[in-house]
């Protein structure tokens, strides 16, 4: 990397994190614009992009910023060359959980394909695997691991995902403290935790393609409930496409799916505020009242993800049809949904504690990995 874009890159970020420091300043009078317009070969068109939602907010204060540009016209380039994508987004896990910060993200990316024991799937996969270079302080510190387009602060939804990226380095860094908790011998003798990780995901993705992608279609304001309710659908589908293969693989695949998208995710911080945290909840008890997910004497968590297949396809049919509902009649389906399998709903926020043994010790475990 030329030495000018190494500078660049370095100068970027810490203007982000002075910006962050300062979220009433104008966006027209921001450090990271100034950065913007400095932008050096290969980052001139994506720092545009940035560039224009800046210019449209102008005199606006940051907390005010729309990416728009980036969320319509974003797309990412492949390897060797270089992304910088520059927007304000929330970041699953960070340290401002819930909260829209600006976030500058500097990163290789190359297309993902989905493993050949999958079956079919419908819908357009526009994602890709990335290799984090720099990254701003949320990101950086955070659970941030992926960048969609409804992470953005934005005016109106994007209709279609114009883009995805997934950095399986940061997933694989974030399962592994959850690995040893699992009973022996649950993921195989010599688990391959990058590859087990990175088709958990592509399944988990797939999910989404075979759904209604809710918060594209539903209003902004409506975007929790809505994200909650096709989360769930798409960790439901990954797990019966998995379950259904029959395989050894197959199965460790899906408790790597559970381990990391349940037992950790659970516990993210602020979990009331975070989508993947509630759907996480939502799961876990699921899976506990099958008997699928249970603590052991020996003080690990074991698996039995097979007595699940009933009780899952039963809630994957009812989700579906939730999903539909919400299409044709707003978020209030979704609302009672959760109100009816126990959440407290307050604004758009959802509460549920868990007070189970086997909830209590993920939660003790999850304030020793923070």
């Amino acid at each position: 990397m030329p030495p000018h874009s190494t500078a660049w890159i370095s100068a970027l970020i810490s203007a982000t994190d002075d910006d962050n420091i300062t979220p009433r300043v104008r966006c027209s009078e921001s450090a990271t614009l100034l950065l913007l317009q400095k932008a050096p070969e290969p980052f001139t068109r994506q720092a545009d992009l940035a560039e224009r939602d800046f210019r449209a907010a102008h005199d606006l204060p940051l907390t005010k910023l729309r990416s728009n540009s980036i969320a319509d016209g974003f797309r990412p380039c492949t390897e060797p060359v270089l992304n910088v994508l520059v927007a304000r987004m929330t970041v699953p896990g960070g340290p401002w959980p819930g909260h829209y910060g600006l976030e500058s993200i500097v990163f290789r990316s190359r297309p993902a394909a989905m493993p050949t024991y999958f079956p079919p799937h419908s819908g357009q996969m526009m994602l890709m695997f990335g290799d984090m270079v720099a990254a701003s302080r949320a990101y950086r510190e955070g659970a941030g691991a992926v960048l969609f387009p409804e992470q953005l602060s934005v005016t109106i939804r994007p209709a279609h995902q114009s883009f995805g990226v997934v950095f399986l380095s940061r997933l694989q860094t974030l399962l592994r403290p959850v690995v040893p908790l699992l009973e022996p011998g649950t993921l195989g003798d010599d688990p391959d935790l990058l590859r087990l990780r990175r088709e958990a995901f592509l399944a988990h993705e797939r999910g989404h393609l075979q759904g209604m992608a809710l918060e594209t279609v539903l209003p902004t304001r409506s975007k929790r409930l809505a994200a909650v309710i096709s989360e769930l659908h798409a960790d439901l589908d990954a797990l019966l496409m998995l379950l259904s293969t029959s395989t050894e693989h197959a199965l460790a695949v899906a408790s790597v799916l559970v381990a990391d998208r349940v037992m950790r995710e659970a516990w993210l911080l602020r979990p009331h505020a975070q989508v993947d945290a509630i759907a996480a909840r939502h799961l876990l008890g699921l899976l506990s009242r099958a008997g699928a997910i249970v603590l052991t004497d020996e003080g690990r968590v074991a698996l039995d993800l097979l007595r699940s297949r009933a009780c899952l396809t039963e809630e994957w049919e009812r989700v579906r049809a939730l999903e539909q509902d919400c299409v044709r009649e707003g978020v209030a389906p979704a609302r009672d949904y959760l109100q009816t399998s126990g959440w407290e709903i307050i604004g758009s926020s959802c509460h549920r504690e868990i007070t189970s043994p086997l909830g209590q010790f993920l939660a003790c475990s999850a304030v020793r990995r923070q």
